[in-house]
């Protein structure tokens, strides 16, 4: 389906504008400070990048916790039931979104530096998919003055007994409304200067109803297709110019015969990295220095087993299980010639244990110990 996504923005003279959709930040002049600040940065002399960060959950023997991996070491975030979906780090600081399980129900958490911040309570069922730290110029004179920002997507449900879900997104721990359809999820989200933007599931609340959708003060259209049981994953901003921006985002869409087809779309047009034999999904985007797309996702192989991959818009497709286990990409980064994925494998079907990893220009880097269930959503490098 035809859509106009490009955005016009006059924003670049006043702030510092964020790029990419679930995994980036500005980086504030002086780095960050005070608290439980992240300081051991180390430097890869082969990439010439310094820290991998992989956020997700680990299980402690008695339930699972929200985690993070800072160059394959756990950082505990929660001593509650809990996960993180998303991570983003920058000088001193590391931000993660999540949620929560408490009294019976989920709650859109994040937390900085470890701090843990509730973005609800536990009459409105919510989570946190998603989160972006920019830093404003909000003065020049006399001093030139910087204010933060943390902008959190995910979904809020109401309070009463129907519980229908509202894509939304939380600004400094202020919730805002995306879209007025309801039930919706916002999956991702971007910033571009003071204008917010999201994507997810219209419609629905899961993958197998609902159609994929972008939000933002500028779309008069949210939908990205009209074809049910479609979702927008993962969003990314391209600048060509300083008047434009370009809008990338990934997710699925199905064929005919109700496949779901790994799907990418570039200012709302749509385009295929498979053509639905196979069951297969995006989960993340990410363009390299020659603006080649790619993107994380996942396949069913003819054996039915999961079969985590990656794309490229050259029509490259790379796997990263050897399809004997069940294994998941959730997640993309790509850095020069490095292309890192992190994802989770199952090697036992009949046991709920899970290896939480990521690939290393196909080299698999295990998280966890096999013993203790782990799973990796998003994966940072800087």
């Amino acid at each position: 389906m035809k859509m106009f996504f490009k955005i016009y923005s006059l924003l670049f003279c006043m702030s510092i504008i964020i790029f990419s959709c679930k995994k980036s930040s500005t980086i504030p002049p002086g780095g960050g400070g005070g608290g439980n600040t992240d300081t051991t940065a180390t430097t890869d002399t082969a990439t010439g990048f310094k820290d991998i960060y992989v956020a997700g959950f680990l299980d402690n023997g008695t339930k699972q916790v929200a985690t993070y991996w800072k160059n394959g070491t756990a950082v505990t975030l929660s001593d509650k039931e809990s996960v993180v979906l998303d991570i983003t780090t920058e000088p001193g600081y590391v931000y993660a979104a999540g949620y929560v399980y408490q009294n019976g129900t989920t709650i859109a958490a994040y937390w900085e530096n470890g701090t843990e911040h509730l973005l609800s309570d536990e009459f409105h069922k919510s989570s946190a998919s998603s989160i972006n730290v920019i830093y404003y110029i909000v003065s020049t004179s006399p001093d030139t003055i910087i204010q933060k920002a943390i902008y959190i997507g995910g979904y809020l449900a109401d309070a009463g007994s129907s519980k229908t879900t509202q894509a939304v997104y939380w600004q400094d721990g202020q919730v805002h409304n995306f879209t007025s359809t309801q039930p919706s999820i916002t999956l991702s989200i971007g910033v571009v200067g003071h204008s917010v933007f999201g994507c997810g599931i219209l419609n629905g609340t899961n993958y197998s109803a609902g159609y994929a959708g972008m939000w933002g003060t500028t779309m008069s259209n949210p939908k990205l297709s009209n074809i049910d049981g479609s979702s927008a994953d993962a969003m990314f901003f391209v600048f060509p110019d300083t008047l434009h921006v370009d809008v990338y985002a990934c997710g699925r869409e199905k064929n005919a015969n109700g496949n779901t087809m790994a799907t990418w779309w570039y200012n709302g047009d749509p385009h295929h990295f498979t053509n639905g034999d196979n069951i297969e999904y995006a989960t993340d985007i990410k363009l390299d220095k020659n603006h080649i797309v790619y993107a994380s996702g996942t396949g069913i192989n003819a054996a039915g087993k999961y079969v985590a991959k990656y794309w490229k818009s050259d029509g490259t497709e790379v796997k990263l299980s050897d399809g004997n286990s069940y294994a998941w990409a959730t997640g993309i980064a790509v850095e020069g010639d490095t292309v890192l994925v992190c994802g989770y494998e199952k090697p036992n079907p009949a046991l709920a244990i899970n290896i939480a990893k990521y690939w290393k220009n196909g080299v698999a880097v295990n998280l966890s110990d096999g013993i203790h269930n782990a799973v990796a959503w998003a994966i940072q490098v800087r």
